[in-house]
């Protein structure tokens, strides 16, 4: 169920960015819905980050409280999920209502400005940097529980040595999605820097001619 959370998830900023890309394609992209559309953007963003935490926590429940089987039941599952909805989709609408969310002629596509530092900061909290700071130490402690369990026979401890090993390697593979993210978000800004800055060039010459 989690994994078919992040599934949809994926599908839903896939389609968005799609979206978007046939926008900017067909026209400027700076019509009624921009705003939308990029609230969409946000809140997809946010989305595929948060069901990771998702899968983080219930992988915490099953391998360090494994005797808490309350913390592993269908219902405790669904509850966190339905509430992660709920984050997911409402904490861009402040930035949408208050109409923070503007077009920005140099990449065409309507998001946060980085001049407005509180609510880009505000989105980059919910969409990036609170997961993180969930995720991390959550799969530290799980790695870290898992490598001081002791195991009296040799044939549980070979079990365990392999379950250890898959938990380390679905860690990296998280941590990678991770960094990933953090990298593909720091060009993003990047790009949205340079391309702000030859915009404000842009214009001064304009206004100098």
């Amino acid at each position: 169920m989690l994994a078919f959370n992040s599934a949809v998830a994926g599908l839903i900023i896939n389609i968005t960015c799609g979206c978007q890309a046939i926008y900017q394609l067909t026209s400027d992209g700076n019509d009624r819905l921009c705003s939308f559309r990029g609230f969409l953007l946000h809140a997809g963003c946010g989305l595929l980050y948060h069901t990771i935490c998702i899968q983080a926590l219930h992988r915490l429940f099953v391998v360090v409280f494994p005797t808490r089987r309350s913390f592993q039941s269908k219902q405790v599952i669904v509850s966190i999920t339905i509430f992660q909805w709920l984050i997911s989709v409402t904490f861009g609408i402040p930035a949408l209502v208050l109409g923070r969310i503007v077009y920005q002629p140099g990449s065409r596509i309507c998001q946060a400005s980085m001049n407005d530092i509180i609510i880009f900061l505000y989105l980059a909290m919910f969409i990036y940097f609170l997961p993180l700071a969930i995720i991390i130490p959550i799969y530290i402690r799980i790695v870290h529980f898992s490598k001081q369990r002791s195991f009296s026979t040799n044939t549980s401890r070979n079990v365990v040595d392999q379950r250890r090993q898959r938990r380390d390697l679905r860690f990296i593979g998280r941590l990678f999605i991770i960094f990933h993210g953090f990298a593909s978000f720091s060009i993003v800004i990047n790009n949205n820097f340079k391309l702000t800055k030859l915009q404000q060039i842009f214009n001064k010459d304009n206004s100098y001619q």
